[in-house]
């Protein structure tokens, strides 16, 4: 996995040849590069089997939280679509809308960790544990 920092992309003609080569997938980290270019085409364009964007808040972009995937292959980025929704086949627009009906059902099983930043905008530190 490759990845791409401070707006610096990395070389992914030299990527490519090796993953070839040696008969491998790539999936590109680009959580730091985006509008950054490598042989003078976007990163996120390209051959590789995805691209990560990431959106927080210390990314390039940033909407506080969240990513993209950007994927030439319509059964990765049919996967992903069911992923964004933990698994879940459908979602409440598409109920809502008609186009579905309700009690949809997960198709695939997940694992979701957040950590607690509750503390992270005011500095707060966690309780010390009880003793």
């Amino acid at each position: 996995m490759p990845v791409h920092f401070a707006g610096l992309a990395v070389d992914r003609q030299a990527i490519a040849s090796f993953a070839e080569t040696h008969g491998l997938k790539v999936v590109e980290d680009a959580a730091h590069a985006f509008t950054a270019t490598s042989a003078g085409d976007l990163v996120g364009k390209g051959s590789s089997e995805a691209v990560v964007f990431s959106f927080y808040a210390t990314k390039t972009m940033t909407t506080g939280e969240g990513g993209m995937v950007v994927t030439p292959d319509d059964r990765i980025a049919a996967r992903i679509r069911t992923m964004r929704l933990h698994g879940i086949s459908s979602d409440a627009l598409n109920v809502t809308a008609g186009r579905v009906r309700p009690g949809t059902t997960r198709s695939s099983p997940r694992i979701q960790v957040q950590l607690d930043r509750s503390g992270c905008g005011t500095g707060a530190r966690p309780a010390a544990p009880l003793t």
